[in-house]
Formats: structure tokens, C-alpha cells, sequence
């Protein structure tokens, strides 16, 4: 009986080692595994930088539009005042500093008055010419031709953005962007955003873009403005491959960042999936930080710096402006 035993422990041993053994086999193929560098082609790359330049060029003409639609008054009142209009310092300030700038009203026009049901409606011509460089260098050139109706901040005004042969820094858009606001109370204001775009890169490859946005303007922290946008958009890449990219947490952005016009329009925070064919990039942009300085709120952050996760692996990339 008790050599039966000894039997028994023996092979017990056998089997604790062969367990052991397993393991140990386990843990090395895990923790090689996990060492592995992220899978991040240059295509992947090339995709990631041509999704990003698209995404900011879009916010940066949609951000400066609400700018000049709410800066003249003659905008808003639907009439023509006497003395200079205040649309070109605006656009001074805002991504040129050399377009031409001319305010037409439609047809339709009815100006706000007493006992008038005012009727808003014209255009704002922002032409760059054949190419003018802002201060940080970056060279726009053609024309946005934006379409107004109604009284900015006020539901059921909308504005349609249309590019003529517009360019920035060598790519080319083509199309149009609308927006309608839906929801305005004090202190916010929510749009519709409909986008078909096509971009034309320097050497001669073609991407779309179709896509459906809500976005949300809102004063944030002692004025600063603050935009959140969601949703998603859907084409095709510079190499002819179906894409789809999906907000997974809103973008948030503000226009403290993007002068003196060296970065591009990019979020403070936020996160989304681009799904190429099969194969998917998390972006995150990171998270909102607000730091005081000498008695006043200074965002942090501002830059072209994503992380991008794949497979569970994630590095930081920098998007070249």
C-alpha cells in the first residue's frame, strides 16, 4: 500500500512540473508578444495623415465661417451700413490675412425692421486668389463662397459652404458643407452639418468624404469658445479603398488653438475609429486641459500629436501640418 503511494507522488510531480513547464512556455509567448512594436504601416500612416488633414480643413472653414457670419453687422441685420465693414478684419485674423472679401445679398433679402418679418439671406465671397500665405506660411488659394439665411444663433438659420477651387497648402477641395442650426438656447447652439468633399493631394491621388455631424458650440471657461463635434463620415482613401471613420467620444475644440495658424484645426479631446476595409485605428487626441496663468485660463495641449492603437498596441504620432 504504501509503495503504491510513493507511485502516486511521483507521477503527481511529473505532472506539477509538466504544468509548471506550460506555464512558464505561456508567460514567454504573452510577454514577447507584449513587446512587440504596434503594427503601424505607412499605409496606415498615410491613411491616418490624409483622414486627419481632411477632418481639419473641414472644422477650419466651418469654424471660421461662424466667425464671419456672426461679425457684421450688416450680416445680420440683412442691409448694407454705411462705413467699413468689419468682415475683412475679421478674416484677418482668422487663417489669411490676404483673401479678398465681398458681402452680396440675394434677391430675396428682406432686412430686419419694424412690423418686417426680415427674411436673411446673401453671400460671403472669400477669395484667396491664386495663393497667399499666412503668417505661419501655410498657402491658401481659390475661393469659399458662403450662403447665409437667417440670423446666426437663432433655429432654422443655416449656411451652406461652397469651395471653388479652394487649396490649402497644395490639396484641393471640391464641394460643399451645410449647416443648419437646430437647437439654440443662451448659451449654446446645436448644428446639422452635411459634408461631400473631394480632395485633391499634390500628386494628383483623390480621396471623398460624405458625412453626417452634429456640432455643438458653447462658451466655455471666461470666453473661450468651445466646439464639440460627433458622429461620423464615410469614402474613399487616396488609394481607392471604402473607409469609414466613427466618433467613439466627442471632439472637442477651440479656436484658442489655432493661432497663430501653425497647427492644424485639430480636437483637444476625443476619440474615434478609422476603419479601412478591415482594418481599424483607434485616434485618440487626448483629454481637455484648461491651466491658469497669470490670472487667466490658457488651454494646454494645442498640437498635432495623436496616440493611434491597434491590436492593443498604441504609439504617439505627429500629424504634419
Amino acid at each position: 500500500m504504501e509503495f503504491r503511494t510513493n507511485i502516486d507522488s511521483r507521477k503527481l510531480n511529473k505532472r506539477f512540473k509538466s504544468a509548471g513547464y506550460l506555464a512558464l512556455a505561456l508567460f514567454l509567448i504573452f510577454s514577447c508578444k507584449d513587446t512587440e512594436p504596434i503594427d503601424f504601416t505607412t499605409e496606415d500612416n498615410t491613411n491616418l495623415q490624409t483622414e486627419e488633414k481632411m477632418e481639419a480643413y473641414l472644422e477650419e472653414v466651418s469654424d471660421m465661417t461662424a466667425a464671419v457670419v456672426i461679425a457684421d453687422p450688416d450680416i445680420q441685420n440683412g442691409i448694407r451700413a454705411v462705413g467699413p465693414s468689419r468682415l475683412m478684419r475679421i478674416i484677418s485674423g482668422n487663417h489669411g490675412r490676404c483673401a479678398s472679401v465681398s458681402l452680396e445679398f440675394a434677391s430675396d433679402n428682406v432686412p430686419e425692421g419694424p412690423g418686417v418679418v426680415a427674411n436673411l439671406h446673401g453671400y460671403i465671397t472669400l477669395d484667396y486668389g491664386s495663393g497667399c500665405a499666412s503668417i505661419a506660411g501655410t498657402v491658401r488659394k481659390g475661393r469659399i463662397i458662403i450662403e447665409f439665411k437667417g440670423r446666426r444663433f437663432v433655429s432654422g438659420s443655416s449656411f451652406k459652404i461652397t469651395f471653388e477651387s479652394y487649396g490649402v497648402d497644395g490639396i484641393t477641395l471640391v464641394g460643399f458643407r451645410e449647416e443648419m442650426d437646430v437647437q439654440t438656447n443662451c448659451c449654446k447652439s446645436i448644428y446639422q452639418t452635411e459634408t461631400v468633399v473631394t480632395f485633391t493631394f499634390p500628386d494628383g491621388t483623390i480621396a471623398t468624404r460624405t458625412g453626417n455631424l452634429r456640432r455643438s458650440w458653447w462658451a466655455g471657461p471666461r470666453g473661450i469658445d468651445m466646439l464639440t463635434v460627433g458622429s461620423g463620415a464615410t469614402g474613399k482613401t487616396r488609394d481607392g479603398k471604402d473607409y469609414t471613420v466613427t466618433t467613439t467620444k466627442g471632439f472637442t475644440y477651440s479656436r484658442g488653438c489655432v493661432f497663430p495658424d501653425d497647427i492644424l484645426f485639430m480636437p483637444l479631446e476625443g476619440t474615434k475609429e478609422l476603419v479601412i476595409e478591415s482594418r481599424k485605428i483607434t485616434v485618440d487626441y487626448g483629454e481637455l486641459s484648461v491651466a491658469s496663468s497669470t490670472g487667466s485660463l490658457l488651454l494646454t495641449g494645442c498640437n498635432n500629436e495623436v496616440t493611434v492603437a491597434i491590436d492593443g498596441k498604441s504609439k504617439a504620432v505627429d500629424i504634419v501640418r
